[in-house]
């Protein structure tokens, strides 16, 4: 059985982006680096960043997909089940008609 931490998706892509440029921005001022070097430094972490988000939003979709998977695999399990009980409880309740009304036929000819 799966456990939920209870962070969503959308909360650890917030968490993530949001420290990643917090650090930026001290890297930003704590570095004795140049203004061009720094932009430079900026736009690769930016590059950086998308390529994480990309990646995690595909496995975000991948897990999704899975866990979709398996939910139908589940639900088709579930009807299937159902139907057969549903077949089961249908011939026992013909099987216990037929059984009524063959006694009630014999008991009416036994009157007569």
């Amino acid at each position: 059985m799966s456990r939920d931490s209870g962070c969503g998706g959308g909360s650890v892509l917030f968490a993530f982006l949001f420290g990643a440029v917090i650090g930026a921005g001290v890297a930003a001022v704590l570095t004795p680096n140049t203004g061009p070097e720094n932009r430079r430094r900026l736009s690769e972490l930016k590059d950086e960043i998308l390529e994480k988000t990309s990646d995690l939003r595909d496995e975000t979709l991948d897990a999704y997909n899975e866990s979709r998977e398996s939910l139908d695999e589940t639900i088709g399990r579930g009807k299937d089940f159902v139907k057969k009980q549903k077949s089961i409880l249908s011939t026992a309740i013909e099987a216990g008609r037929e059984a009524y009304n063959r006694e009630k036929d014999e008991s009416t000819a036994e009157e007569a």
